[in-house]
């Protein structure tokens, strides 16, 4: 019987552009890319999960908003629901601790990175959103 996971992500956003990052090479999905965030703790809500990742992985404290999108992917034996939120950035310096690099990325260059499986359903929306946006404001 597989398993399930709740797995927290963040969109924060800086000039039209999104942040994405880089897992390191001896993790699950080594070196793809995704939106920063982890794994939800017993006992713990999503939005804490989030802010205390992002703080692991990035050294810096961000508000967490409203959800964006909530993907469901299944990694081998494993259930993998990613709850993915808006976020703003609030302090600090960010820095890839937990990750190997991090990157701003824009709507029209964001699906060239090698994402991990579950954040390209998030990655196509989100730059969809501007696309759309922009294309609307030219007209």
């Amino acid at each position: 019987m597989g398993k399930q996971m709740v797995v927290t992500a963040a969109l924060i956003e800086k000039d039209k552009r999104v942040l994405i990052t880089r897992r390191k090479a001896d993790t699950p999905q080594p070196l793809k890319w995704e939106f920063p965030g982890g794994k939800l703790e017993f006992g713990e809500s999503p939005e804490h999960c989030l802010l205390r990742e992002i703080k692991e992985e990035l050294n810096v404290i961000v508000t967490v908003n409203e959800i964006f999108d909530v993907v469901s992917h299944v990694y081998g034996d494993t259930q993998v629901v990613l709850i993915c939120y808006r976020c703003s950035y609030i302090s600090g310096e960010f820095f890839p601790l937990e990750c190997c690099a991090f990157e701003w990325v824009t709507p029209e260059n964001i699906l060239q990175y090698d994402l991990a499986p579950a954040d390209i359903p998030v990655a196509r929306k989100w730059s969809s959103y501007y696309l759309t946006a922009s294309s609307r404001d030219e007209t």
